[in-house]
């Protein structure tokens, strides 16, 4: 899939080998064999909303597995550089297409910026953010705490923020925007039309991916 191999057993080596350290201690649970097809058709879709080449230049693999766990904990993804580690549990009603594909656009989102630093303007990003705001202890901690949800909560749209995760860390603020710009739907954008601070930091981020590839619009992002 334009370069990007995607896997769905545990491979030996599949992590960085810090991560098999006791502190992290990562594993992970092969992704059943009946849910291959689906799996692999979410991420064709995905990859498909990139230009063609962008995503094998910041990407190796793709690993989608039933479960995921780090320091002890469940995780929904993540990544380390060039590599995707996203689950798909089909007895997990919370796992649907959708979920993938936005944790897909969510982890990636990581990598482009991590690797584009200059190109997003922090300052002016958190400039959309209340007065005197800080944000938190980072995804780990909101993990910890029973507060990853990435469910769209309008109780946080006034003061910039899709849900209450966006607001451990400035990097899951931009995870969260990143994964709603691609796979958010109409409803998200109603959310944007009428939502100063988030429209401020979209219109951030969409400039951002602009400077990757021109194909990157407000209006490409719309129409998808």
């Amino acid at each position: 899939m334009d370069g990007v191999r995607v896997a769905f057993g545990v491979e030996k080596k599949m992590f960085p080998s810090r991560w098999y350290r006791k502190t992290v201690d990562a594993r992970a649970v092969a992704l059943a064999s009946s849910q291959i097809p689906r799996a692999t058709g979410i991420i064709r879709n995905a990859l498909s909303k990139y230009p063609s080449g962008m995503a094998d230049h910041y990407l190796d693999r793709v690993f989608v597995m039933k479960n995921l766990w780090f320091y002890g904990y469940p995780y929904g993804g993540t990544f380390t550089r060039k590599t995707l580690y996203l689950t798909l549990d089909e007895t997990n009603p919370l796992n649907t297409d959708k979920f993938l594909e936005e944790r897909f656009h969510h982890e990636l989102s990581s990598i482009l910026w991590k690797e584009n630093l200059r190109k997003l303007d922090l300052e002016k990003w958190v400039s959309f953010n209340p007065n005197g705001f800080v944000y938190g202890e980072g995804g780990l901690d909101a993990i910890r705490s029973g507060t990853a949800s990435m469910e769209t909560d309008p109780g946080y749209f006034g003061i910039g923020f899709i849900n209450r995760y966006a607001m451990t860390e400035i990097e899951q603020d931009i995870n969260v925007m990143a994964q709603n710009i691609f796979d958010g739907g109409p409803e998200f954008w109603m959310i944007v039309d009428s939502n100063e601070r988030i429209r401020g930091k979209v219109l951030l981020l969409i400039g951002f991916y602009h400077s990757l590839d021109p194909v990157f619009t407000e209006e490409y992002f719309r129409n998808l």
